[in-house]
């Protein structure tokens, strides 16, 4: 079965247990009454809870492991040892290897999935599974493709560049330590960024809990209003959902600053999906995503002497999915005697980069914009192309003196290079256009490339690392929006509406009725 269909039948088992949870829901609410309901869903929300704070420590336990993998498997191959026996004695030598909490052990008859924001496989295996197989595995590399930890995924691709292009994996694997290190740094930075915005979440969702408390301290029985009556009740019923509401809104968030930072390692694009070609986001995302590592592998492939042709077609052919593709292709053409600029074309396209001949009429989108109009296209689409309103804002706003029109209004919201969106889309296309330039500098001025492939890495990472961050930031920011609409109208309906209803009849008739006075006979 392609990924393709995996995907489909995981998708519609999601749906068929979301409407089977849906449909149990109903059915207690109906035969047990909403209190009945309102329990499954707080038990559900519970047990979800419990699984990702369970599967967030066992990533950040599986990044650990493989660190400690990588540092023992470097050790190995700098005392002598083949590469087969140190990967063998690097994973005994780790102790009590992860396991996946509540899941069964996956591997048999998988390949790669797809890879998620954390950067894992779907359907891989763990390294407890991992250390099993090795011993009868004809091909390490096979089992390292399928593993859970991204780094060792990694380290399966440095093993096919290793042996298509004769490279010794002793460096490699220190330079994969030293980033599985980092890497694991910044995952841990930016959990730490993320959990003023959880804690806080979590500390307001339960301000109703003290609430109640105090109410029974000062004897307003607040649970017995919640409980009994039909305005305690619909309290209930609806503060809780609020509370679940604002918890699932800030998860929300900050799935969404993860979903910002790209996959340790993309791998193969999944078969039987459409893509929308290669200039599509996802595609994109999966490229530059892949790019550093595939560049620090032709850096080692031309310290080894390799040619800059053959190691951009070793680093294509054993990395694959998008950037090996478009690093393959480039390294063909450059082979046929295709100029440089020409052969980086695909790659400056799939990356999202200028026009390559815009580029080369200029620096920046002033010089893309010359190079347009020499063409014999009128500037102001040039402009608009490229993000420029020079010539076009003054014939938008209808001369000098008046107001910009709605159009041009439009076109400024429009324009990608003034948005936090287009700012990030030149960051993540800086990297190609420095790689495609690094490589023509090579070709024509004979400059060294290894260390400018390296460099340019390095800074990829730091810049996507310092993109999360940001995201982390503005996410505290945007956590109070749950905390207007959701917990600060949870707590009102279970913490303070409960005691004033349970204090009523103790305060007058303007907060409930007052007991009658008894007639003695």
């Amino acid at each position: 079965m392609t990924t393709g269909g995996r995907g489909r039948r995981v998708a519609t088992s999601r749906l068929a247990g979301g409407a089977a949870r849906l449909g149990l829901i109903v059915a207690v609410t109906a035969l047990a009454g909403p209190l009945a309901g309102l329990a499954v869903i707080v038990a559900r929300a519970a047990q979800l809870a419990i699984r990702r704070a369970a599967d967030q420590r066992y990533e950040a336990e599986l990044r650990g492991a493989a660190e400690d993998v990588l540092a023992a498997l470097s050790t190995e191959l700098d005392a002598g040892a083949a590469p087969d026996e140190a990967l063998r004695t690097a994973l005994y030598s780790v102790g009590d290897l992860p396991t996946r909490p509540g899941r069964r052990r996956r591997g048999a008859g998988h390949g790669h999935g797809q890879a998620g924001v954390t950067g894992q496989a779907a359907g891989g295996l763990d390294l407890a599974r991992l250390r099993e197989l090795l011993p009868g595995a004809e091909d390490p590399a096979r089992l390292l493709a399928r593993c859970e930890a991204p780094a060792l995924r990694q380290l399966a691709t440095a093993y096919r560049v290793c042996r298509l292009a004769g490279v010794r994996l002793a460096p490699v694997a220190t330079m994969l330590a030293d980033a599985a290190r980092a890497d694991a740094a910044r995952a841990d930075e930016l959990a730490s960024a993320l959990a003023g915005p959880r804690s806080s979440g979590r500390l307001v969702a339960g301000l109703p809990l003290l609430g109640l408390a105090l109410g029974a301290l000062v004897g307003s029985s607040p649970v017995e209003v919640l409980l009994t009556g039909s305005a305690g009740r619909a309290c209930l019923t609806t503060g809780v959902l609020l509370d679940l509401a604002g918890l699932r809104w800030l998860r929300r968030i900050a799935d969404g600053v993860q979903a910002r930072v790209p996959p340790v390692c993309a791998g193969p694009l999944p078969a039987g999906r459409r893509w929308g070609g290669s200039t599509s986001r996802e595609y994109r995302r999966r490229l530059l995503a892949d790019l550093p590592l595939a560049l620090d592998l032709v850096a080692a492939c031309l310290r080894s002497g390799a040619t800059t042709q053959h190691a951009l077609e070793v680093v294509g052919v054993a990395t694959g999915g998008a950037a090996g593709s478009q690093l393959k292709a480039a390294g063909r053409a450059m082979r046929r005697g295709v100029p440089v600029d020409e052969a980086c074309d695909r790659l400056l396209a799939a990356g999202g980069a200028p026009r390559p001949d815009a580029a080369r009429a200029g620096t920046g989108r002033a010089g893309a914009a010359r190079a347009v109009g020499r063409r014999g296209g009128d500037r102001r689409a040039a402009g608009r192309r490229e993000g420029l309103r020079h010539d076009s804002s003054r014939h938008e706003s209808g001369g000098p003196g008046r107001g910009p029109t709605r159009h041009s209004r439009r076109s400024w919201r429009a324009d990608p290079h003034r948005t936090g969106r287009g700012s990030n889309r030149r960051r993540e296309t800086r990297v190609v256009t420095a790689t495609a330039a690094a490589i023509g500098r090579t070709e024509s001025s004979g400059a060294k490339l290894a260390a400018t492939l390296t460099r340019i890495g390095d800074r990829a990472r730091q810049e996507a690392h310092a993109a999360a961050i940001a995201a982390a930031r503005r996410a505290g920011v945007l956590a109070v929006a749950p905390l207007g609409l959701c917990f600060l109208p949870a707590f009102l309906l279970l913490g303070v509406v409960p005691v004033v209803i349970g204090s009523a009849p103790d305060l007058g008739p303007a907060f409930g009725p007052t007991t009658p006075p008894t007639h003695q006979g």
